[in-house]
């Protein structure tokens, strides 16, 4: 019979008696000294890093975020913090058989790498990818992840024309 770490039998538990309660852990570990660049936020008592962005990458974040901001009247702004901003259509739908409060439309969220654009359209209509323009397609890495390292005027221009295509597929399906 195998016993894994927690079902070992009491007398496999070297140095401790039955009945005794186990000694503390050792709380040794420290969380490394963060740069002052970090963000950090407090979830359920333990800390967690959201951002670690460059000034380029908040410039970037920046520019980004007003483009999605201005899409606010016909979305509804989910999340809005630092290195992560998401929007949601604004208005209850159906798909198939499912009821759901809202569809999330695009999503921009600082990582390790750089910055993400989770832009929804793509995903929810396939068709929609040929309509893109080329320049904002060859950021695509997957099915509706966009990796942007550096934002060209070309790039400005082709995401503003997604975002606006993307709010048409939208609306032509009743979702906004």
């Amino acid at each position: 019979r195998r016993y894994g770490p927690i079902l070992a039998p009491p007398q496999a538990q070297r140095g401790r008696h039955a009945g005794q309660a186990p000694a503390p852990a050792s709380r040794s570990f420290q969380f490394p000294a963060l740069p002052a660049w970090a963000v950090v936020y407090v979830t359920g008592g333990s800390r967690k890093i959201v951002t670690t962005m460059t000034d380029e990458q908040q410039v970037i974040f920046d520019q980004l975020r007003t483009m999605l901001a201005r899409l606010a009247p016909p979305m509804v702004v989910l999340k809005d913090e630092p290195g992560d901003y998401q929007l949601t259509s604004s208005k209850p739908v159906v798909i198939g058989k499912r009821k759901m409060e809202s569809v999330w439309f695009a999503g921009l969220k600082a990582t390790k790498s750089g910055l993400t654009l989770h832009f929804l359209p793509v995903y929810c209509d396939p068709t929609l990818g040929e309509k893109l323009p080329p320049v904002f397609m060859k950021t695509l890495k997957g099915k509706a992840c966009f990796h942007v390292g550096k934002l060209s005027p070309e790039l400005v221009k082709a995401t503003e024309e997604a975002l606006a295509l993307g709010v048409e597929a939208y609306r032509s399906r009743g979702w906004l």
